[in-house]
C-alpha cells in the first residue's frame, strides 16, 4: 500500500529522483523497493538495508534507504551510524546512503539517511554524516549549453564601429 502511495505521487510530480526512509523489504508479504519499481519502470533504483529482523530460518525482513533516480546511477555505498546500546531510544541501527547518479550537468552526489529520535544520537549521526561527507569531492556547479547558445557562440562576432577621436 506504502508503495502504492508513493508511485501515485511520483507519478504525479515526476521528479527525476526520489529518496526515501524505512523501506521495507519483506520475502513473505511485500518487497517495497521492488514494488515501487515495478510502479516506476523509468527509474533504476538502489536498496540498502539498515536493520534485518529474522521472521523464520531463511526468511528475514529488512528495513532501510531507497533511492530511484531517472538518472543513471553510477555508484552508491553507505556507511553505519554510530549508536549507543545504552539508549533505549537508539537501539535501531542507522546509516548514511550515499548513490552517485550521472545527470546531463555532471555526476550529483545524493545522500539519504534516517536519524534517531534522541537529540544526542542525532548529534552523533550529524557529525559522523559529515565526516563521511568530506571524504568526497564538493560538488561542482555546471551549466549545460543549450543549442541556441551553442550555435550562438559559433557565429562571427560583429565588430564595433571605433569612436571619432573629434567627437
Amino acid at each position: 500500500r506504502a508503495a502504492g502511495q508513493a508511485g501515485a505521487a511520483a507519478g504525479e510530480q515526476q521528479p527525476d529522483i526520489i529518496a526515501l526512509q524505512e523501506v521495507r523489504h519483506d520475502a513473505l508479504r511485500d518487497s517495497q523497493p521492488q514494488s515501487l519499481g515495478l510502479l516506476l519502470p523509468e527509474y533504476q533504483f538502489v536498496f540498502q538495508p539498515a536493520m534485518s529482523y529474522p521472521e523464520q530460518v531463511f526468511i528475514r525482513v529488512e528495513e532501510g534507504l531507497a533511492v530511484y533516480s531517472k538518472f543513471p546511477i553510477e555508484t552508491h555505498d553507505y556507511i553505519l551510524l554510530p549508536r549507543d546500546r545504552n539508549d533505549r531510544d537508539d537501539v535501531h541501527q542507522r546509516i548514511v546512503l550515499r548513490v552517485v547518479v550521472r545527470t546531463p550537468y555532471g555526476p550529483l552526489q545524493v545522500l539519504v539517511s534516517h536519524f534517531a529520535l534522541t537529540e544526542q544520537a542525532r548529534d552523533r549521526a550529524a557529525v559522523a554524516t559529515w565526516q563521511y561527507m568530506t571524504k568526497f569531492d564538493p560538488p561542482q556547479v555546471t551549466r549545460k549549453k543549450r543549442k541556441e547558445e551553442k550555435m550562438k557562440d559559433k557565429e562571427p562576432k560583429k565588430k564595433r564601429a571605433k569612436k571619432c577621436q573629434l567627437c
